[in-house]
């Protein structure tokens, strides 16, 4: 009996280190070891965007034509088909599925693509399509809230594609273009449902309410806290040469808030000026800043660049 006992223990022992390491797993992501050096140089000497024009895409998608993209309009649907060949002609690769629409109730879908990295880790960069449509029988258009955050998202997919063409990224780039996030965040809800256990470890820089020519210093939605996701952000965008404040008193809901998970990171880059000019008729394509978009997609491509997880 004493001689069964003491090899039951030798047994445990053996096997604490395996316990050990599959309790690791799935753990928190964090990030470290960031250098924000001539990234934004290298990559705008090599790979400007040819398909991608933000400006045009802005101006697309606050046409009449589509009616404020409002979820079960004939402008959302019109919406989602624009996105989707805009991911097609880019080159992305599918995440779910074999095209890029991405299901979420039985009339609406978002639109998902992504570049393969070599890790089951991921980075997602994100933004809402769809807006509110009519109100007071006038088209909202919607040119901050969000067609701007679509065309950053665009700009950087495509610069991203040609940037890893010969070699893939250390981690998976997923591109979400969300639907429903004006009726309560539908879309990027059932994206995060149908994610979980796909990776390791999971980031999302989300693009909501940006370029806007009063919008004041870029910061961050709902921030809580200094963290290194919010450190890295912050320095990649001051060094892109962009006010940041940390210091705000924004509340709202987005995107980035279907990502409230112990296993995933977040984060919405916005302005603190757009309640003065968001989901009013003032939200037209005059009132975007083209200087400040390429700034932050300059930012954000610079993160993704310089961006690794630590063991």
């Amino acid at each position: 009996m004493k001689k069964r006992f003491v090899l039951l223990l030798i047994t445990i022992i053996l096997l604490l280190p395996l316990i050990s390491c599959v309790s690791k797993t799935n753990t928190n992501a964090s990030i470290k070891n960031i250098q924000l050096t001539n990234v934004k140089k290298v990559l705008n000497e090599n790979y400007q965007a040819k398909i991608i024009d933000k400006k045009s895409i802005i101006e697309t998608l606050t046409s009449d034509e589509f009616e404020g993209r409002a979820i079960g309009s004939n402008g959302n649907k019109l919406t989602e088909e624009y996105i989707d060949k805009l991911f097609r002609d880019i080159g992305l690769n599918s995440l779910f599925n074999n095209g890029y629409k991405h299901k979420y109730n039985t009339t609406s879908n978002n639109i998902v693509g992504k570049i393969d990295g070599k890790s089951n880790n991921a980075i997602i960069i994100s933004a809402h399509f769809d807006h509110i449509g009519y109100q007071d029988g006038k088209i909202i258009k919607g040119a901050i809230d969000n067609a701007s955050g679509v065309s950053v998202l665009l700009e950087v997919a495509e610069i991203l594609k040609n940037t890893y063409s010969l070699e893939n990224p250390e981690f998976d780039i997923v591109f979400a273009a969300f639907n429903g996030e004006e009726s309560g965040r539908m879309g990027s809800s059932k994206f995060v449902h149908d994610i979980i256990g796909k990776y390791d470890n999971l980031i999302d820089i989300n693009i909501d309410s940006v370029g806007y020519i009063n919008g004041g210093k870029i910061t961050f939605l709902n921030n809580k806290g200094y963290n290194n996701l919010n450190k890295f952000m912050k320095e990649s965008l001051e060094n892109n040469g962009l006010e940041v404040t940390l210091d705000n008193k924004i509340l709202g809901r987005s995107d980035s808030d279907s990502f409230k998970r112990p296993e995933m990171k977040s984060i919405c880059i916005i302005e603190e000026n757009i309640k003065e000019v968001i989901h009013s008729e003032k939200d037209t394509s005059d009132v975007v800043d083209y200087s400040k978009l390429d700034k932050i997609s300059n930012s954000i491509i610079e993160l993704v660049e310089n961006i690794t997880y630590a063991d």
